[in-house]
């Protein structure tokens, strides 16, 4: 009878571990999906910074481009006409 107990006693113990490493494994398996999320919420938001800066840079090209045909207008003489008065 005492061994009955006893392997019931072992069987609850080995039971009672089981359930602990899987409660462990199951709040890593949480930290993991945390980490997770976070590193797509990373990435959705450097891949909208991406994306502004994108446009930021093809408005900056356009506005470069009206400049360089504004002032494109204006003749400028390679030498001044009075350079003794600029020395």
């Amino acid at each position: 009878m005492r061994d009955i107990v006893r392997a019931v006693q072992d069987v609850t113990t080995i039971m009672a571990e089981i359930s602990r490493s899987s409660q462990e494994q199951s709040d890593g398996v949480d930290q993991v999906n945390i980490a997770l999320m976070d590193m797509d919420q990373g990435a959705q938001a450097n891949s909208v910074q991406v994306e502004q800066a994108a446009e930021i840079s093809a408005q900056l090209a356009t506005q470069a481009r009206q400049l360089s045909n504004a002032v494109g207008i204006f003749k400028v003489a390679a030498k001044p006409a009075n350079s003794r008065l600029l020395r």
